[in-house]
């Protein structure tokens, strides 16, 4: 049986609210101001954890796809 890492919509929703807000709306990657909407949860530790206040920082887009990237993710 697999699990679901992502979670439910909801959950995100308010764990992307929570880190907003936590992070002070501010980006940890390129230190600039995030939108309100449209940011991604970045996994610290990857999939394993899945998506938990300790193991995630709210990003911009463009810097999660540059970090993935550096870090040679598909």
């Amino acid at each position: 049986m697999m699990y679901d890492e992502r979670g439910k919509p909801m959950e995100r929703r308010k764990l992307k609210d929570k880190m907003w807000k936590k992070q002070k709306g501010i980006c940890p990657i390129c230190k600039k101001e995030l939108p309100e909407t449209g940011a991604d949860l970045d996994r610290i530790h990857g999939a394993i954890f899945g998506y938990t206040e300790q193991d995630v920082r709210l990003i911009h887009s463009t810097c999660h796809r540059e970090d993935q990237a550096k870090k040679k993710f598909k």
